[in-house]
């Protein structure tokens, strides 16, 4: 539950800020305006996964389903993805990816 709070807050906060520019104070810049949607929909995408991921999580504790390790494609599965949200609200940060072993997920 306390994980839950710390999650889902932040993007929701993002995507109702964007919400609300566009309704009272849309720009005359159409690609502000897209970029106001896209996060929209970046923060509302991460919350159904966060969800969603909860749900397995309940599935996993009932024993419904089974967690299998598989190779996890860094840069396509995790880099990429939080290259583009970091993107989409307009910050940056350092990557710095050291050893060559396997990565399990």
């Amino acid at each position: 539950e306390a994980w839950f709070r710390r999650q889902v807050p932040n993007p929701l906060s993002v995507a109702v800020e964007a919400s609300r520019t566009l309704k009272e104070d849309p720009s005359d810049d159409p690609e502000e305006n897209s970029n106001n949607l896209e996060l929209i929909c970046l923060s509302l995408g991460y919350i159904v996964e966060l969800l969603t991921d909860m749900l397995d999580l309940n599935k996993c504790a009932e024993g419904k389903i089974t967690i299998s390790p598989t190779v996890c494609r860094l840069w396509e599965d995790i880099v990429l993805p939080t290259k583009r949200m970091l993107d989409a609200r307009r910050k940056s940060v350092d990557l710095i990816i050291g050893g060559g072993e396997e990565i399990w997920a």
